[in-house]
């Protein structure tokens, strides 16, 4: 049996089943909001492209971790928060369309912004051909974020 499918398959479905249930309790209302005061989306930015990848350096030079494990933490803070951030966002009765849409414009730029930090910081342990999958990732994301999402809305 081939685990790793099985465990993408399920993630899935597990990210659009949450994120179409998220989608309907939300209305456009609520985005546009958002995106009228984008301050809440501009601080999220700020904290995923410049902040996390800066205390994951640090993490990593005050630990002395080896270079490998080091770039895997830097890869790590580097990527997006995702679906659990917009999951306990909605179990803590937060902003939820703040949530989802940062979710969603960090994940966006996130292909570039993550090529960016892993150039930046962690090149010496990059191949030369290192290239963002940029396809795939729109892929999912209209798929797997912005397809259940849009259905969802109310």
């Amino acid at each position: 049996m081939d685990f790793a499918s099985v465990e993408y398959s399920l993630s899935v479905m597990l990210l659009v089943t949450s994120v179409l249930g998220m989608g309907a309790m939300l209305t456009v209302r609520e985005f546009g909001d958002v995106f009228r005061a984008p301050q809440g989306i501009l601080a999220v930015l700020f904290a995923q492209i410049v902040i996390t990848p800066v205390v994951a350096l640090a993490l990593a030079y005050l630990l002395r971790l080896p270079p490998g494990v080091a770039f895997g933490l830097l890869l790590i803070a580097a990527m997006p928060g995702g679906l659990f951030s917009n999951l306990l966002t909605h179990l803590g009765r937060g902003n939820v369309a703040l949530s989802i849409a940062a979710t969603a414009v960090s994940t966006l730029l996130c292909l570039v912004s993550t090529s960016m930090v892993l150039q930046l910081y962690g090149s010496t342990h990059l191949p030369d051909d290192f290239k963002m999958p940029v396809g795939l990732v729109l892929a999912d994301i209209a798929r797997y974020l912005l397809a259940p999402l849009l259905l969802g809305l109310s």
